[in-house]
């Protein structure tokens, strides 16, 4: 069986070179890989201590190495870095350390160690590297990159060109694995052959045998739209037909997240409590494979339940995912703010006559403001415009405009319209010049007069200037005006001396009193009567 298959290695390069830009910086991903050029140090997979003129090196984690290979550990510079002292240690697939110790040989230069050549155990597939560098020139080194002064390269002698480290190479080694996965959308579906394309066969007898690769499975093909895994099967048989068998587990993905749709910003006010039914009653969800998903939103967080009477803006986070485990998010801002005006109660009209006296600061006194948020602020009305104030007795509408704002600047008005009646009825003149009346003893009163006239009912006439009463005994013209509800009369009583204060002419004078004022009467009747 010498001649036969000693190890047979399928390399998948489609699924890990997809994600090799992701892996190409991170040392745990690139140990996996072999490298895409010749050196395989990678510099951010060793640290380096210097002591004094002597550079310590060692790799953090183990690197993929080629099992039963010549290998050249090697110094690029050997005027400026010779190698005092190495330490090589090698691990099966499994990670398991390898007693076995290679064969060294080593090329010298000044005295110096500066080339080691040797062949990787068989069932190798992993190498860990400690070694120290004298520096013969510390000034010449500058930034100490392990791949700029030293290369590990397969072959026996010192590569040449450009060595430095170009990552990992696009195919993986996939030794004792007799499966891997495959990751596609179910939105773009790959045809198998693109998976056969991304196989590499290798013989360690027959050498590259891809060719010979051949699809023996296929549960993918028909279910490509639909979420899941479906295994591909693939096998390889070299000279000796040794056969391998590869299963590709092709996982139909669905990675786009579900989209939630609605505002981002709502207004409201204190005193308007949104619940979280009426906030998920603004959103609805979708999903590119399964769909509606609107009954599915869920509130993560709320940070508005407990403020929503206070002014701020607060978030209230949505979020909702699909069948897959892809989440999506939406958040909501509540802005709360005080947009409601202030309310001034009071009449909006009020009438007066034109005879009565009613002050500004007491019609304000009957008008109070309230604020959804401040509550009573009455104290802080202002009076924009009155047009009162300085006719309060002129007939006709007057307007007062008054006006209150809440710290929010929200404001209120209300205009007042002051309705001035006339209440006092037209004057009949009367000329009584000629009518006099002759002094008595106990002189005739006003009131007498009154009773006597028949104008009202006693105590129904009022008397609204007098300037008879007290000179009843004092010769002279006085005016006296009076008040019915028929009108106001002005009379003048004409006080003469008394000539014989005889019984039967005192008779005759109140006798000439009454008759004047029925007749007087008699006409202002009949005069009312045309009239109305």
């Amino acid at each position: 069986m010498r001649h036969c298959l000693k190890a047979l290695f399928l390399f998948f390069g489609l699924v890990f070179a997809v994600r090799m830009a992701e892996a190409s910086a991170v040392p745990g991903e690139n140990r996996h890989y072999y490298p895409a050029g010749s050196n395989y140090l990678d510099p951010g997979n060793f640290e380096c201590v210097k002591y004094s003129d002597t550079y310590s090196v060692t790799t953090r984690e183990m690197f993929r190495i080629k099992p039963a290979t010549a290998f050249a550990f090697c110094s690029l510079q050997e005027d400026l870095f010779q190698i005092s002292a190495y330490n090589f240690r090698y691990f099966d697939a499994a990670g398991a350390f390898i007693s076995a110790v290679p064969v060294y040989e080593h090329a010298y230069a000044f005295g110096n160690v500066v080339r080691i050549f040797f062949e990787t155990p068989p069932g190798a597939h992993f190498m860990k590297i400690e070694f120290q560098a004298r520096c013969m020139n510390d000034k010449e080194v500058g930034e100490f990159r392990v791949d700029k002064f030293f290369v590990l390269a397969e072959g026996e002698g010192r590569p040449t060109g450009d060595v430095t480290y170009k990552g990992p190479a696009p195919f993986f080694p996939l030794v004792g694995v007799a499966a891997a996965h495959y990751h596609v959308s179910y939105k773009e579906p790959i045809m198998v052959n693109d998976l056969l394309a991304g196989l590499r066969a290798v013989d360690d007898v027959s050498g590259d045998v891809t060719s010979r690769i051949a699809m023996s499975a296929d549960e993918y093909t028909a279910n490509s739209r639909t979420i899941g895994a479906y295994p591909v099967v693939f096998t390889v048989s070299d000279d000796c037909a040794n056969t391998a068998t590869f299963t590709v587990n092709v996982v139909v993905c669905d990675w786009e997240a579900p989209v939630i749709t609605g505002p981002e910003v709502i207004e409201t006010e204190p005193d308007a409590l949104l619940t979280e039914s009426d906030l998920l009653a603004c959103l609805s969800a979708y999903d590119d494979y399964d769909a509606e998903l609107t009954d599915r939103i869920a509130v993560l967080r709320n940070d508005y339940q407990d403020n929503h009477d206070k002014k701020g803006i607060y978030q209230v986070e949505f979020g909702v995912s699909d069948s897959s485990g892809n989440t999506a998010r939406h958040i909501i801002h509540i802005d709360v703010k005080d947009r409601t005006p202030p309310v001034i109660t009071g009449p909006d009209t009020i009438e007066k006559t034109n005879n009565e006296m009613l002050y500004l600061n007491e019609i304000i006194s009957w008008y109070t403001a309230w604020d959804n948020i401040t509550g009573d602020i009455t104290d802080w009305i202002v009076i924009e415009e009155d047009g009162y104030s300085r006719n309060p007795n002129r007939v006709g509408t007057h307007q007062i405009k008054l006006s209150v704002s809440d710290h929010e600047g929200n404001t209120a008005t209300l205009s007042i319209n002051i309705v001035v009646r006339d209440a006092t009825a037209p004057i009949f003149l009367i000329d009584v010049a000629k009518i006099a009346i002759e002094v008595t003893e106990a002189g005739v009163s006003l009131r007498d007069l009154i009773d006597l006239s028949g104008l009202e009912k006693p105590g129904v006439v009022e008397i609204i200037s007098d300037g008879y009463s007290g000179n009843e005994k004092t010769p002279g013209t006085y005016g006296v005006l009076l008040k019915t509800s028929q009108g106001h009369y002005q009379l003048e009583i004409t006080v003469i001396a008394e000539e014989e204060p005889t019984q039967p002419e005192k008779r005759s004078i109140w006798k000439r009193i009454g008759d004047f004022f029925k007749k007087l009467w008699q006409g202002l009747r009949k005069l009312f009567q045309s009239i109305f």
